[in-house]
């Protein structure tokens, strides 16, 4: 997947999905329970804190972010952790996280549009993360580097598709995020 997704048509695919939901305590060791259930082993971390946005990864059972910070439950507003098969999404609603674990591959039958949007700023490498810089907006989000050389960088999204019970009408019933991807254009300097 890289920048081609964001210059062709959307298409509609088919494959299987399944989407259990999920109430936990908010705290670390109920979220880290929750990944390790659900066998999550190598992932990628977005999380919106009251303060912050910070991205990261989980890796052999633990959280990892670039200020070697850890993650603090109290701050926690929503929490993603994805990888291409599958996404733990969980949102504070009052005093617990509510959310859903989505897995493709199993399930039922679902039709998926892909879809990728290019992150703000420029990649600059700090070893094992980058940061993304837009200068001119004084903005910056740092996140685990990619292995291809690129300028820009993207997120890959999955929409799912589905029915309306009251309206009978078709619409994204769900999304998830897949990956963060090179995202140059041809042309661009």
């Amino acid at each position: 997947m890289s920048a081609e997704l964001a210059l062709n048509p959307l298409r509609i695919c088919a494959g299987t999905s399944r989407s259990d939901s999920c109430a936990l305590r908010i705290s670390v060791e109920d979220i880290v329970g929750e990944l390790v259930r659900r066998g999550i082993q190598d992932a990628t971390v977005i999380l919106w804190q009251v303060d912050q946005i910070r991205c990261g990864t989980w890796r052999n059972g633990a959280f990892h972010f670039a200020d070697e910070r850890p993650l603090d439950a109290a701050l926690l507003v929503e929490l993603r952790v994805f990888d291409s098969a599958c996404e733990l999404r969980l949102r504070r609603e009052d005093s617990e996280l509510l959310g859903r674990f989505r897995q493709d591959g199993t399930g039922d039958p679902v039709e998926h549009v892909d879809s990728m949007a290019r992150l703000m700023g420029e990649r600059e490498d700090q070893g094992a993360w980058m940061t993304l810089r837009d200068r001119e907006r004084k903005l910056k989000l740092t996140m685990p580097a990619l292995t291809e050389p690129c300028r820009y960088v993207g997120l890959v999204t999955r929409s799912y598709i589905g029915i309306h019970e009251k309206t009978a009408q078709a619409g994204y019933i769900d999304d998830r995020f897949l990956a963060i991807v090179p995202a140059d254009m041809k042309g661009e300097e």
